[in-house]
């Protein structure tokens, strides 16, 4: 029952609370597709096309929480190129990383150069 606050008491059907959490179930199972989905569709995209990954890290959210589903990316690699072009590859991909909506705490940081090779390290989340 109901009671609303004139004092009326409704008949009211509860769904249960096992109704509630296969909701939020079917919720997170579909923003975790949706952001594993849109972590491919960046990594096959323009902003990566100069960058040898050498390893990726993703962290997804505790599937015992129920919020949005956030994943937390870390890739290593490098950027060959000659030297100045390099460092203004990367200068591009952190820019370009700020500007898509979907992506939060964008970070790349590079090391001193290997050869012909600039070390860097990408971390973000969606």
């Amino acid at each position: 029952f109901f009671q609303a606050e004139d004092g009326i008491r409704d008949f009211c059907l509860s769904r249960g609370l096992g109704d509630v959490y296969k909701r939020q179930t079917l919720g997170n199972i579909k923003a975790a597709k949706h952001n594993s989905i849109e972590l491919i569709k960046l990594l096959n995209s323009q902003v990566f096309k100069n960058i040898d990954i050498n390893s990726m890290e993703i962290k997804a959210t505790d599937p015992n929480v129920y919020d949005s589903k956030n994943l937390e990316v870390k890739i290593t690699g490098g950027v060959a190129s000659r030297r100045p072009e390099a460092i203004l590859e990367v200068a591009n991909i952190e820019e370009s990383l700020k500007q898509i909506k979907y992506v939060d705490n964008s970070k790349v940081e590079y090391r001193t150069y290997q050869g012909n090779r600039l070390p860097i390290t990408i971390t973000f989340a969606i």
